[in-house]
């Protein structure tokens, strides 16, 4: 499910049947997205019961192999 199939769904789900209140779950939809990656993106931690948890987590660099050609290849750390 992608971001517009979740709106589309919200707004069926609370029987948003005008364009204006499929436009204002589409702004809850993305108010809280936006509060979540907010969240993440300062190190803090979302969790939905029943919905999911949310976190960055620090990846260390690391040497990883490509499959089609064996050849070895660094994949440096990453915050995400």
């Amino acid at each position: 499910m992608n971001k517009q199939e979740l709106m589309d769904a919200v707004a069926d789900h609370v029987g948003a049947e005008t364009p204006k209140d499929r436009r204002h779950v589409s702004e809850v939809v993305n108010a809280v997205l936006a509060v979540i990656k907010q969240e993440v993106a300062e190190g803090g931690k979302v969790s939905v019961a029943g919905w999911g948890k949310f976190e960055s987590t620090l990846r260390k660099a690391r040497t990883a192999r490509n499959p089609a050609t064996q050849a070895e290849v660094k994949v440096p750390a990453t915050c995400g």
